[in-house]
């Protein structure tokens, strides 16, 4: 899902579920600027730990619903979820940028991109 992101190094990155941290910290190579948002409380501080303890500083953490997206921070050049809704969230297509990227799980093993074209 990372490769099909196709990230350029201005791009602006919104991750929902931080998990380990680990995604997190590729998508944030080569310093671009990463969002990321996990629902439950421990992984979002145990991959904070880790993530800062490698000296990443590029990456900002909020502990909410990613399918809310992060309101006072769009537009995002570049999304990704980790996880598979029913439905894509409207929320985070609003918060793309015009021909931003989202990427997803959809089902259980396809990736589904869309990119939003219009202001």
């Amino acid at each position: 899902m990372t490769d099909y992101l196709d990230i350029n190094e201005t791009d602006k990155i919104l991750k929902t579920g931080t998990g380990s941290g680990y995604q997190t910290a590729i998508l944030a190579l080569p310093g671009r600027d990463v969002y990321t948002i996990e629902t439950v409380p421990e992984l979002l501080s145990h991959a904070t730990k880790i993530i800062n303890s490698i000296g990443i500083k590029n990456i900002n953490f909020l502990h909410g619903n990613g399918y809310n997206g992060w309101e006072t921070e769009h537009p995002f050049d570049k999304i990704i979820l980790t996880c598979s809704p029913k439905k894509i969230p409207e929320t985070l297509i609003r918060q793309l940028t015009e021909n931003g990227k989202l990427i997803l799980p959809a089902g259980n093993h396809c990736v589904s991109s869309q990119m939003r074209t219009e202001t």
